[in-house]
């Protein structure tokens, strides 16, 4: 078990697994919209502010990443 990984060492309930099952359809077995645009397009309604304006990602490291490859240059981190 790796804690910083949120990982557990037990397995889900019955129930979870259950309730699941019966929440889910053939679609589980396919990748999401990438760009998450029902997400998105109610995140905006929520907070009042345009789609375009929001970002969604698979973790914090996804949305770092992007937002490094958005915002520094290649070379911009200079060494002492």
């Amino acid at each position: 078990m790796k804690l910083n990984t949120n990982e557990n060492p037990y397995p889900p309930s019955p129930k979870v697994l259950r309730a699941v099952k019966a929440a889910t359809d053939q679609r589980l077995r396919l990748y999401p919209n990438p760009a998450a645009d029902g997400l998105r397009e109610k995140l905006a309604r929520l907070h009042g502010c345009a789609m375009e304006n929001i970002i969604v990602g698979n973790g914090s490291d996804e949305l770092l990443a992007l937002a490094t490859r958005a915002f520094v240059e290649p070379g911009g981190c200079a060494q002492p």
